[in-house]
């Protein structure tokens, strides 16, 4: 399974649901037995995508955190290689609580699109990108608190690209928005941050061969 997890940690988030995120993501690779081996094209391929605005601004500004090729980069810290499970978790442990705005919808479409304009452009697609495995199954899981982007149309895109798309959002966010960001009723799951590992162990035993 090639996975992105699309990460709202923006304002809207939260400092003290991000750090439970954080921790739950951590635990639901070791309840799904969830590996990465770079020697072993047959484990897992994680991909990590942050939802926020750069230094408090007014427009968001999606960032490629890790990709398919275990390229962990980030503004705040020095490039690393992501290429056994351990640094996988590592990952996780590495994300920085960010300010600005949450824009899943924009977040999706660099996802699928990239993007190249800025003074820190996300880059190239992460689906159909480098290290995005032909013939391997793409899934998506969205992690949000409150937003209201148009997340419609690049749901729609992911769709088309044969990508499955699951939103879990927490009491700030609608039902109905989450079902706009999955595209399908029965991927979208409101629920709390200290449930996260459950419902991405759920998912997993629902829909996903990791």
């Amino acid at each position: 399974m090639d996975l992105v997890f699309l990460i709202d940690v923006s304002e809207t988030m939260t400092e003290e649901r991000l750090n439970i995120v954080k921790s739950q993501l951590i635990s639901a690779i070791t309840q799904n037995g969830i590996k990465w081996e770079s020697t072993d094209n047959n484990t897992a391929r994680v991909g990590i995508i942050l939802s926020a605005g750069l230094f408090s601004t007014e427009r968001a500004m999606p960032r490629r955190f890790l990709d398919f090729q275990g390229h962990q980069t980030d503004i705040y810290r020095s490039p690393k290689i992501v290429s056994r499970t351990h640094h996988l978790k590592q990952a996780f442990r590495d994300i920085i609580f960010d300010f600005g705005i949450n824009d899943i919808g924009l977040s999706m479409n660099f996802s699928i699109n990239g993007d190249s304009v800025g003074d820190f452009p996300f880059g190239d697609p992460i689906f159909g990108g480098e290290g995005d495995r032909p013939n391997v199954p793409n899934a998506m899981i969205v992690i949000t608190g409150a937003d209201t982007s148009n997340a419609t149309v690049p749901s729609t895109l992911l769709k088309n690209s044969n990508v499955q798309v699951y939103a879990i959002g927490f009491q700030d966010v609608s039902i109905a928005q989450l079902q706009a960001i999955s595209g399908d009723p029965t991927r979208a799951f409101s629920s709390s941050p200290e449930n996260l590992a459950n419902d991405i162990t759920n998912i997993c035993n629902g829909f996903l061969n990791v």
